[in-house]
């Protein structure tokens, strides 16, 4: 019976180490991956970014590539190629119109970090970037925020639709 509890417990161990040894090589993964996006910048950063092939396209269609890349403490707000699925026509539209697809990626721009934006906030309102660092509501929480060399990239799973209201208040969301 002693040598059955002593073979129990050396498996529980080895499994636990196991364990232990995946979680430290996970970690190691996760550190190594944000010192090479430090080493990206915020442009790099998204057009590595499979699920944010959408974005790139746009960003490069409204000749924001280097802009960015000249940038220095850009929040970027990049949503997912799932965030614009249901949204075709719109797109469509966008790329035809090169003042409004401008419009809509600078709304998706920010100078600064986020974080540094909202730090000082009071504790009733809610933390969220909004245009020059206003809050916003909840819903634009990142799902990701992947560091780069001149600023932040937040990935979202929304778009943002009231770029128009940015621009010219009296024209409301970008909706149908």
């Amino acid at each position: 019976m002693k040598n059955i509890k002593r073979e129990f417990i050396t498996g529980i161990c080895a499994i636990a180490m196991m364990i232990l040894a995946s979680a430290n090589l996970t970690a190691q993964d996760v550190q190594s991956q944000n010192n090479q996006n430090q080493n990206q910048d915020v442009v790099e950063v998204i057009q590595s970014n499979d699920d944010l092939t959408t974005f790139a396209e746009l960003l490069e269609e409204a000749n924001k590539i280097e802009e960015l890349r000249q940038g220095t403490n850009l929040t970027i707000i990049a949503p997912t190629n799932q965030a614009f699925e249901d949204m075709q026509s719109e797109l469509d539209q966008l790329r035809q119109n090169p003042q409004e697809l401008e419009a809509f990626i600078d709304s998706h721009i920010k100078n600064g970090s986020e974080m540094g934006q909202t730090q000082g906030m009071s504790q009733g309102q809610e933390q969220g970037m909004g245009q020059q660092g206003q809050a916003q509501n909840r819903d634009e929480e990142p799902k990701e925020i992947i560091q780069a060399s001149n600023g932040e990239v937040h990935v979202v799973d929304k778009v943002k639709k009231d770029y128009k209201k940015d621009k010219n208040k009296d024209r409301g969301d970008y909706e149908n």
